[in-house]
This record gives C-alpha cells, structure tokens and sequence, in this order.
C-alpha cells in the first residue's frame, strides 16, 4: 500500500512540472512571436518611432507609410492598434514590466523592447524576462544597420564586415 502511494504522490508531482514546463514553453513561444512582430513593424517604419508614457501608460508609436501602429501597454496587458481599425487587439497578456528604449548608434537609432512576464508561482527559478531589438530601414544612415566596410578590405569580406566598435549584444 505504501508503494501504490509512494507512486501516486511521485506521479502527481511529475504530472505538476510537465504542465509548468508546458507553460513555460508557450510563455516563451507567445513572447517570441510577439517580438518577431514588434520587430516587423519597426522594420516597416517610415517616419520616426516616438515612445511616451501617459496617464502610466507606455505608448509605441510607429508610422508605416499611411498608417500608424500603436502599442500600449496598460501594466498588465500590451495592446497593438493600427490606424483605421475601431479597436486595439490584445498582443500580449500577462506583462509584468515593458520597456520601449531608444539607441542612438553611429548610423541609425535603434529601438529595444524589454519585457518581463508574469508568473504564476510566488518563487521561479528563471523569470520570464526578454528583450528584443530592431532599427527601423528609415532612419539608418544608407539603409545601413551598421557601418559600411573601408576600402582596404577586400570585396569577398566585404559584405560581411562587422566594424569592432560595434557593441550589438548585451552591454
């Protein structure tokens, strides 16, 4: 009899940690495809990106082309509205902070979203923290995202020169 419990109580457990895990998982698959979009739209931008707090509320504005793309995040939701349609659509839910950061770089100013989620569990051991980065074709300098290779270099390297002052990764 205590054997049969012993594995109850053990396959319960387990049961418990593969829906978590399976949580997890669609909290990060939602997140990604949130920022793969957020990343399109400033790709897309045709004017400058302006980002502004109102009434603790963080707002995202991106105009592409006739059109203006809207993010705002109310403290625990973020909402996309794109001009002409009546109503914000939910983009992402259960966000505990977003942050709208711009960068200005050499050639181009670069915008970064931070994000975290919320949990479900008081203690975690990783928290659900993300952050994406894009720079709008726009406001490059040449369509560049970063600096176009010196002469010296060679035509083959050319096109996959990296310049050393460029810091792309975490700071």
């Amino acid at each position: 009899m205590t054997v049969v419990g012993l594995g109850t109580t053990l396959f319960f457990k387990f049961l418990s940690f593969h829906q978590d895990l399976d949580r997890n998982a669609a909290d990060i698959a939602r997140a990604l495809k949130a920022g793969e979009r957020w990343r399109a739209d400033i790709r897309k931008a045709t004017g400058p990106i302006r980002a502004f707090r109102e009434s603790l509320q963080d707002y995202l504005e991106i105009p592409a082309g006739n059109q203006l793309i809207i993010y705002q995040f109310d403290q625990t939701n973020i909402w996309r509205h794109k001009s002409g349609e009546t109503s914000p659509a939910l983009f992402l839910e259960k966000v505990k902070e977003c942050r709208f950061v711009s960068e200005t770089r050499k050639h181009a100013t670069a915008w970064r979203w931070e994000m975290e989620l919320q949990t479900t569990k008081k203690t975690v051991r990783i928290q659900p923290q993300f952050t994406f980065l894009s720079v709008s074709k726009s406001h490059s300098a040449n369509g560049w995202i970063f600096e176009p290779a010196p002469p010296e270099i060679g035509t083959a390297t050319r096109r996959w020169w990296w310049p050393p002052s460029s810091r792309w990764c975490c700071p």
